[in-house]
């Protein structure tokens, strides 16, 4: 299961959407409780906050851009747990892959 994988929650900050946007929503994937998720700022402080552009997000997602070269190349900006941060794969990739 996906809480067991991951433990933690993390906020995301998205930036670069249409006409400039930037959107925010958090995600918690506990074993205790349901997973969540949900649009805006969290309640409570995330145990790890993700700063990403748009299209760094799509490309993560799709698998064409790696995580840690994205942190690194300073596309991708993590505050927080960084052992949590190294479990964020597990929860992008946790859906349903694209076969275009």
């Amino acid at each position: 299961r996906l809480p067991a994988k991951v433990e933690g929650s993390f906020g995301f900050t998205v930036t670069g959407g249409p006409g400039g946007a930037v959107a925010e929503w958090w995600v918690v994937a506990r074993s205790d409780a349901a997973p969540r998720v949900a649009v805006g700022k969290p309640a409570t402080k995330p145990d790890c906050l993700v700063t990403i552009s748009d299209a760094h997000l799509v490309a993560l997602a799709a698998g064409k851009l790696n995580g840690m070269s994205a942190y690194l190349s300073g596309k991708m900006k993590l505050k927080g747990d960084m052992r949590l941060a190294q479990k964020l794969a597990a929860l992008i990739g946790a859906g349903p892959r694209s076969k275009l």
